[in-house]
C-alpha cells in the first residue's frame, strides 16, 4: 500500500506528507470515529487526486477531523 507511510505519520503527528504518487504536499484527511476510538480514514492529494481510504482504523488523540474530503476525490 503506497500510503502507508503517510497513515504512520498522520497518527504520528498529524501530518499527511507527501503524495506517494506525485511528490505533492498538498494532500489532505478526514479521520472519523465510528465506534470508541475505532473509525475510518480518508487520505487524498489534492494534486493529482489520488486517495486511499482506510477502514477499521484507530483514530488516536493526534489525528484531527478538520478537513472535509472535497467533490471529486471518488
Amino acid at each position: 500500500m503506497k500510503w502507508l507511510r503517510n497513515l504512520e505519520s498522520l497518527s504520528e503527528c498529524d501530518k499527511v506528507g507527501s503524495c506517494p504518487f506525485c511528490g505533492s504536499n498538498d494532500t489532505g484527511y478526514n479521520a472519523t470515529k465510528v465506534n470508541g476510538d475505532m473509525g475510518y480514514v480518508v487520505i487524498w492529494c489534492n494534486e493529482c487526486k489520488k486517495f486511499y481510504v482506510i477502514s477499521r482504523a484507530k483514530i488516536t488523540e493526534k489525528m484531527k477531523n478538520s478537513q472535509d474530503v472535497p467533490k471529486g476525490i471518488f
